[in-house]
């Protein structure tokens, strides 16, 4: 059997986004892993157990997201500005996204805090949206439907669709369920009807099987007078409601086109509308290493416009305050583009080998919701790491990990698994090298 050239590096697969869509992270000591993910991460404790007596050894990090992930933009490293220093900081600001401009001028004089400096980054970036389309004559109509259903975590399992058929993008309501939960993709099943979908957030806990509902809106368009309607704008207009985001295409392009929007009037509207750029969402994270601290700013598109499974990037920014905000290609920041919607684990694994040039040895999950209800997730994995005869071992454990250099528990995994299918992301990773100093870290969990 064919073996591996590098026993010491192993990849670990992870669905958050603490690690970008289009990058490999790569750490030499389990001290860098700290100050990257945080001194209390998961991640943190996977490196003491992976680095434990090893020497020269090589852990690796990529996010392995099977429901679809948003563009980013990771700030570098702002631990070491102060306050003080942050509200001296002001000029402009500029960056792309699609076909859409955002420009901005920022005055952080005033912020009380590193939190507020980012809520008035993304007030200033979305002040002035630029225009998408302009139609006229069009609709809004509520749509309503009944399905019976059980959450964990991410996942919607659909028992049974009483009535209509259940769309991505759209709203879902319940016992048990926050507001705003909405459908991100679908997973399996039949389409629009029983099967598992994935949420945009997360649901603390569980939910048992009841009655549900989906709702949301129908955009029929009158007449198209300026620009081109697509996925992922916002949607302006009388009657409408605030943060309308068109979601999916159900027919047709232009005058007579019908679309799906995440939020259901409460009657049907009807008249002009406008349609922009989809607004950004601009956060900052600060995240407890060991000893050194990490703070960021992260953009991405508002959660709510579909893009965790349109495949689309933001630019880096630029402007005289981009570079002080730690947002420009030059300070440090990395550009992670949506993963699309996921294909499968071998197009994934193979498009991560062709971009290491197979540098790695073994590889294994983490505890993922999905490895838990999907047997396919780790079955397909599994089944292609026997394809490359032996170069490259799967891991069965999701909570541990052996020392460097072993594989000993790598064939842990049950046969059904490899009789099944799942989907992968398949995306072009270029390498990213981090070292216990890191220009950037991204946090969150979910999709997007």
């Amino acid at each position: 059997m064919t073996t591996s050239q590098y026993p010491l590096t192993r990849l670990f697969l992870i669905p958050e986004n603490e690690a970008p869509t289009s990058s490999v992270l790569s750490f030499q000591s389990a001290r860098a892993v700290e100050n990257y993910f945080g001194a209390s991460s998961f991640e943190a404790k996977l490196a003491k157990e992976f680095f434990a007596g090893a020497s020269g050894a090589t852990m690796l990090f990529s996010r392995y997201c099977l429901e679809g992930a948003r563009p980013r933009l990771f700030g570098a490293n702002l631990s070491p500005l102060t306050l003080g220093q942050l509200r001296k900081i002001g000029g402009s600001l500029s960056l792309t996204f699609q076909d859409w401009t955002y420009s901005a001028s920022v005055n952080l004089s005033g912020a009380s805090s590193f939190s507020a400096a980012a809520t008035e980054i993304q007030k200033a970036l979305n002040k002035h949206l630029q225009v998408a389309a302009v139609t006229t004559n069009d609709s809004i109509t509520p749509v309503s439907v009944s399905f019976t259903g059980s959450i964990k975590g991410i996942l919607l399992t659909v028992k049974s669709v009483t009535s209509g058929s259940m769309e991505l993008g759209a709203r879902i309501s319940g016992p048990g369920i926050p507001a705003g939960a909405e459908i991100v993709t679908q997973c399996d099943g039949t389409p629009g009807g029983a099967g598992v979908y994935a949420l945009y957030a997360p649901i603390q806990g569980t939910v048992s099987t009841k009655s549900m509902k989906e709702s949301y809106g129908v955009l029929t368009v009158g007449s198209v007078t300026d620009g081109i309607v697509a996925d992922g704008e916002l949607v302006k207009g009388a009657g409408v409601p605030a943060s309308t985001g068109i979601e999916d295409n159900l027919s047709g392009t232009g005058a007579g086109s019908t679309w799906v929007v995440n939020n259901a009037p409460t009657h049907t509207v009807k008249g002009g509308l406008t349609m922009t750029a989809t607004p950004l969402n601009v956060q900052y994270h600060y995240i407890v290493g060991a000893p050194t601290n990490h703070g960021y700013f992260s953009i991405q598109p508002a959660g709510a416009f579909g893009f965790d499974e349109n495949p689309g990037a933001l630019s880096y920014v630029g402007g005289t305050a981009a570079t002080a905000l730690g947002l420009s290609q030059m300070s440090g920041a990395l550009n992670s583009p949506s993963s699309g919607f996921p294909t499968s684990a071998a197009a994934y694994m193979n498009s991560l080998i062709q971009n290491e040039n197979g540098q790695f040895s073994s590889f294994q999950v983490t505890g993922d919701p999905l490895v838990k209800l999907d047997p396919a997730y780790q079955g397909d994995l599994a089944a292609w790491a026997q394809s490359t005869g032996g170069l490259n071992t799967f891991l069965h454990q999701t909570n541990s990990t052996p020392p460097a250099g072993s594989n000993a528990t790598s064939q842990s995994f049950d046969a059904y698994s490899l009789l099944s299918s799942s989907g992968g992301v398949s995306s072009s990773l270029a390498v990213h090298t981090v070292t216990t100093a890191m220009p950037f870290i991204a946090v969150g969990h979910g999709p997007g």
